[in-house]
């Protein structure tokens, strides 16, 4: 009995043993699993506040083309988002950048930018171009990486691809003549196809076999109007180009007297319809700022030239600022700020009065500059 009594208690301590040891191994499993969590966050939170860091420092770089390395973060996937809601006005704008699959992100309240809507890669691409509406809104940032090639088709001999061909130097881009110049995907991240002409993106079209069995989202395009005027936007669906669904033709809104237009750029590398509205949504709203200090600053030229003394009180110079009904600087800055105010208000559709009276805005400074008056910029 006491024989049979002494195995028994030997078993009962191998079995206490046996789950007090899976016990503790459990704690220190869970205590390591839970500190690889807190690293993995920590890691992703630093990535975002780096790009923060390269994002920012593009911006104030302008008319500039950077090429970033981040092989240190070729083990990541960022998402570019901008989204608007049923409204489409400012005010209901929700843009962020961050590392796919996680918390990490940040918010992007006023910055525009115009990226793909993920991106991988060992290079990524900055180009920073001044929106000019006449007077300098602010600057537009294009995002992309070496990972992305581009195909330029169309338009052979027109000044705008001769100024893409000049301005991409170093990016993926190839400018063809034909469809069937197009290679396969390979280890690319993402291909766009830029139409300069319709030959190739149309609703229905055949997609080229090389890129037709590529996974969904990896290859889109962007076509641009003849006039420059707007921009429509397909994705491969097999072996067919489809516009992307509530896509029509999308205005682009500028003054056409600069050599490379910001809102035109921008409209090339922005994921879509909607994300290229959204992000000029972010534009309108600034404009509207500066429009109002505008203002101000002409009621400051006005009590100038009302003054007495040599130059300053010329009839040509208050002419144009105020006293010539209907032409003038006050009356425009005036429509251009209640145009803006609907544009904010109601979304992008509603912003198109903006560019005509941007013009006219351009046309008045001008004629101060020639009868050498004070300028409102």
């Amino acid at each position: 009995m006491a024989n049979k009594r002494g195995q028994l208690t030997l078993s009962f301590n191998w079995i206490f043993v046996l789950i007090a040891g899976t016990m503790i191994l459990l704690f220190f499993v869970g205590i390591i699993m839970k500190q690889k969590t807190v690293s993995e966050q920590k890691l992703n939170f630093d990535v975002v506040t780096v790009m923060d860091s390269i994002l920012t420092g593009s911006t104030v770089s302008e008319q500039t083309i950077n090429f970033v390395d981040i092989s240190g973060l070729s083990g990541f996937e960022l998402f570019f988002d901008c989204e608007l809601d049923d409204g489409g006005g400012y005010e209901d704008i929700f843009a962020q950048y961050g590392i796919t699959g996680t918390t990490a992100s940040s918010e992007l309240p006023m910055q525009v930018l115009f990226a793909p809507k993920t991106m991988e890669g060992n290079e990524m691409i900055t180009w920073s171009l001044p929106y000019k509406m006449p007077f300098k809104v602010m600057d537009l940032l294009m995002v992309t990486s070496t990972s992305i090639k581009y195909y330029v088709i169309g338009g052979k001999g027109s000044d705008f691809r001769h100024d893409l061909e000049n301005a991409t130097s170093g990016f993926t881009i190839e400018f063809i003549s034909d469809i069937s110049e197009i290679s396969a995907v390979g280890n690319l991240f993402h291909v766009r196809v830029i139409d300069l002409d319709g030959s190739t993106l149309v609703d229905g079209a055949g997609v080229p076999e090389e890129l037709a069995n590529a996974g969904v989202g990896v290859v889109t395009g962007v076509l641009v109007g003849s006039t420059l005027g707007q921009v429509d936007y397909f994705t491969a669906s097999g072996d067919k180009w489809n516009r992307l669904t509530g896509a029509g033709s999308v205005p682009i809104i500028a003054t056409g007297l600069f050599e490379k237009e910001a809102s035109l750029y921008g409209a090339l590398f922005a994921a879509d319809d909607e994300v290229y509205k959204c992000n000029m949504m972010k534009a309108f709203k600034r404009y509207s700022i500066l429009v109002e200090i505008y203002q101000n600053k002409l009621d400051s030229l006005s009590a100038y030239h009302a003054l007495d003394g040599p130059g300053a009180s010329k009839t040509s110079c208050k002419g144009f600022l105020s006293d010539t009904t209907g032409n003038n600087m006050e009356d425009t800055l005036s429509s251009l700020s209640g145009e803006l105010s609907t544009c904010i208000e109601h979304g992008y559709d509603d912003c198109l009065q903006v560019e005509p009276l941007a013009n006219q805005l351009h046309e008045l400074n001008a004629n101060l500059r020639a009868d050498t008056c004070e300028r409102l910029y």
